[in-house]
C-alpha cells in the first residue's frame, strides 16, 4: 500500500523506496542522488519501452495534448517536469513546440537528443520563470514527493502558466485503496479549472503480471539467505520453505515455461485493453490505476466565485458541498 495520503504510486514499481518522506531539509539532495544513482546503474528499469502499460500511458498523454491543442504547437512554450527520458519532450520538440525537458536527475537528461534544451532541476520549487509557458507537463512525479509537498507542488505548477494555460498531471494510484481518484482531483482543483480526466484501468493487468513474474520472485529470494531469513517474519513459514535453496532450479524452470508469456503480457496492447475493458465492467472507476488531468489556470474571477457559493453554503447552515 503507498504510504502517502492520496494513495498514489510511484511510476516504476522498482522505485517505491524514492526518498519521498525523508527530511525536508535534504530532501532535494537526497532525491537527486537517488535517482542520478538509479538512471545510472538500472537506467533500463526507468524506460517506458519494456512496459506496455507506459507506453500506454505515453500514448493517452499525447492523444490529450493534441486533442486540446490540435495538431501545429510551433506556437506553443512547454516545459516538461520530471521528464526522464523525454518521451513527450520528443514528440513535442518533433511537432514544433519550444520545449524545455527538466529533471532531477543528469542522467535521465543524457537520454534526451541533443538539440533539446535542457534544466536539471525539481519540484515542488524550481527555478523557471513567472507566469512563461502554455504548456506545463508534470507526469508521474508526485508520488515521489512528501505530502506536504503535494500543495506546494499545485502552487509551483501555477506559477510557471501563463494567465488561463493548461497543465498535464498524472499518476498512478491505488486501485485497491479507498478515494485515490477523488483525493487527487481534489487537490487538482485547489488551483486548476475545466478538468479533463483521462483513466486507466489496469488493476487486472498488474496482477497478472504480479503472478507471472512470481517464479522469477522466488527464484531470487533462493539465492539470498539473508532475504529469505527476514521475509519469514512477514510472509510465514511457508515462504520460508518454497524459497529453500534446493528448490532454485524448480523455480528456474518454471520461470523458463512462463517467460514466452510474461514477454507477450508485458508488451501485447491488445491484451492490455481487453483487460482494461474487462475491469471497466466489472470493478468501475474503483479499479483506476492511473488518471491523465488536464487543466486551465484558475483565475482571480474563478476564486472570488467559489468563496462566494461557500459563504452561501455556510450562511444556510450547509457544510458539505451540493
Amino acid at each position: 500500500m503507498p504510504s502517502n495520503l492520496l494513495n498514489v504510486l510511484p511510476q516504476n514499481s522498482q522505485a517505491k523506496h524514492s526518498p519521498g518522506l525523508k527530511p525536508q531539509a535534504s530532501r532535494i539532495n537526497q532525491a537527486e542522488a537517488y535517482f542520478e544513482r538509479k538512471w545510472l546503474i538500472d537506467a533500463e528499469s526507468m524506460m517506458p519501452n519494456g512496459s506496455i502499460r507506459e507506453m500506454n500511458r505515453i500514448e493517452r498523454s499525447w492523444e490529450a495534448i493534441l486533442e486540446i491543442f490540435g495538431n501545429d504547437l510551433s506556437s506553443l512554450q512547454v516545459v516538461d517536469i520530471g521528464c526522464g527520458s523525454g518521451e513527450l519532450v520528443k514528440r513535442l520538440h518533433k511537432a514544433g513546440a519550444r520545449v524545455l525537458a527538466v529533471d532531477i536527475a543528469l542522467n535521465a537528461l543524457k537520454h534526451l537528443p541533443s538539440g533539446i534544451p535542457q534544466k536539471q532541476d525539481a519540484l515542488p520549487d524550481t527555478r523557471l520563470f513567472d507566469d512563461f509557458y502554455d504548456l506545463v507537463i508534470c507526469t508521474d512525479v508526485i508520488a515521489d514527493l512528501a505530502v506536504p509537498q503535494h500543495r506546494l507542488c499545485m502552487s509551483e505548477l501555477y506559477r510557471l502558466l501563463k494567465p488561463d494555460a493548461w497543465v498535464m498531471i498524472s499518476t498512478s494510484l491505488d486501485s485497491e485503496g479507498e478515494g485515490a481518484l477523488e483525493s487527487f482531483i481534489d487537490l487538482i482543483s485547489t488551483e486548476f479549472k475545466e478538468l479533463r480526466i483521462v483513466l486507466s484501468d489496469h488493476h487486472w493487468h498488474r496482477k497478472v503480471e504480479k503472478i507471472l513474474e512470481q517464479a522469477n520472485t522466488l527464484k531470487q529470494y533462493c539465492n539470498e539467505p539473508e532475504k529469505r531469513l527476514k521475509s519469514q517474519k512477514i510472509k510465514g513459514k511457508f515462504f520460508y520453505f518454497i524459497t529453500h535453496p534446493k528448490l532454485k532450479s524448480f523455480w528456474s524452470f518454471i520461470n523458463y515455461c512462463v517467460s514466452p508469456a510474461k514477454k507477450l503480457f508485458s508488451t501485447n496492447k491488445t491484451i492490455l485493453l481487453k483487460l482494461e475493458k474487462f475491469c471497466r465492467f466489472w470493478r468501475g472507476n474503483r479499479a483506476s490505476s492511473h488518471v491523465i488531468t488536464l487543466g486551465r489556470r484558475k483565475t482571480m474571477m474563478d476564486r472570488l466565485e467559489e468563496k462566494e457559493k461557500i459563504d452561501q453554503r455556510l450562511s444556510l447552515g450547509i457544510t458539505e458541498p451540493s
